[in-house]
């Protein structure tokens, strides 16, 4: 508590830019790795993050493609 964006975010400006740039870059793989949903979790963190760094959003992100991921092998 009292620390307010520890890492460096994208601007608000930059959002939707951003994200849309990190789903068409996600979406292209044809085979998604473990190491591919950690990599888009520390880049989502990174456009998308509270001042709290929190990160609640990213972690149901992350956990739904683990599921995936784990249903598909």
């Amino acid at each position: 508590m009292g620390i307010v964006n520890v890492i460096k975010t994208s601007e608000p400006k930059d959002v939707e830019k951003d994200i849309d740039e990190l789903l068409t870059d996600y979406l292209k793989l044809k085979k998604v790795t473990l190491e591919d949903i950690i990599d888009f979790h520390f880049k989502f963190e990174r456009i998308y993050s509270f001042g709290d760094g929190n990160g609640c959003v990213g972690r149901m992100i992350m956990f739904k493609e683990c599921l995936l991921f784990h249903l598909l092998f």
